[in-house]
């Protein structure tokens, strides 16, 4: 069984060595690591070929400069390994990170998506949590349901793929648009005819206090938005249209999207806040509310006429 193992580096000279070292350690020659310089303005490249030097399992790649969404298509569309795996340049994962995943995906007989659990890992702590995950083997409307409740279900590298699944569909990544995972991984979940979830803690996805994903600029934070609008609008559309998926599982989905919508307002300042809601509104989200209990009816009525109040004080 052969890997590919897919790692987007953009000016991450201060961790991708340590990234690229975890990589090597991983046992025997099942697997390839397509490195993917995508026009880094530091000495990333640089370190890599020093790390990698020639090791033959590693593949380095210098791209002009996209995105990570970019990125990442560039090293799908290279790859030969029977399961795509990706590995962002500022993370890192375990020793037995491929021994574990290849005995459960044989153990599993080869399922469309094997999830492993994640560690979050604070960089200038250097302490890592653990974020455990519940452990089952199930359709991919099965799986969808109960993972949307777990810590970073929409991530790509919290997951094994079979690349024969994500060529039938020929999955990629919306180029141009963050939250590149939210617009992708549900639906690449949905579409799984079975999905395997282990125990073992495999990765460590690791914060900064000054990381891009946790910057308060107003603009970034305007785009990010903007963006996650652009890929709700995507995904609505794209389940509405699938007719394998049945009307109570399309009708669970789109509450999820809705939700998850809601509660990307819930830290935004005043004014990026108003003109959020008035998005909000515009596509009717909170009419997508699931309103089966009367604790969802009441949610959902919150919503829908004191939507601010709503996302401040209920969204998540």
């Amino acid at each position: 069984m052969k890997f590919s193992i897919i790692v987007p580096v953009y000016n991450v000279s201060l961790y991708i060595e340590k990234c690229l070292n975890s990589l090597k350690r991983q046992g025997g020659n099942s697997f390839e690591v397509l490195v993917i310089n995508d026009g880094s303005r530091d000495n990333s490249l640089e370190i890599i070929e020093k790390c990698v030097g020639k090791d033959d399992r590693f593949k380095v790649y210098t791209k002009e400069n996209g995105d990570i969404s970019d990125t990442r298509n560039y090293g799908i569309d290279r790859a030969q390994g029977e399961y795509l795996l990706f590995v962002d340049g500022d993370d890192f994962v375990e020793e037995n990170y491929l021994e574990v995943i290849e005995q459960n995906l044989r153990l599993h007989h080869h399922p469309d998506i094997l999830r492993y659990q994640v560690f979050r890992h604070h960089y200038e702590s250097g302490r890592s949590e653990l974020c455990q995950g519940s452990c089952f083997s199930l359709t991919g409307v099965e799986a969808f349901r109960k993972l949307i409740y777990e810590t970073y279900f929409d991530v790509v590298w919290a997951y094994a793929f079979k690349r024969s699944f994500f060529e039938q569909y020929h999955f990629r990544f919306e180029k141009g648009r963050r939250h590149e995972d939210f617009g992708l991984i549900p639906y690449v979940i949905l579409k799984a005819k079975e999905v395997v979830s282990i125990e073992e803690g495999l990765y460590y996805y690791v914060e900064r206090d000054h990381s891009i994903t946790t910057s308060l600029d107003y603009e970034k934070i305007k785009k990010r938005l903007g963006d996650a609008l652009y890929l709700y609008d995507m995904l609505m559309k794209k389940v509405a249209e699938d007719s394998f998926i049945q009307e109570d599982d399309k009708a669970f989905v789109y509450s999820y999207l809705a939700n998850a919508m809601l509660g990307m307002g819930k830290d935004l300042e005043k004014n990026l806040l108003k003109s959020y809601v008035r998005e909000v509104k515009l596509r009717n989200i909170s009419s997508y509310l699931l309103d089966d209990s009367i604790g969802r009816k009441l949610k959902k009525m919150i919503s829908t006429y004191f939507t601010t109040f709503y996302i401040k004080h209920f969204a998540k």
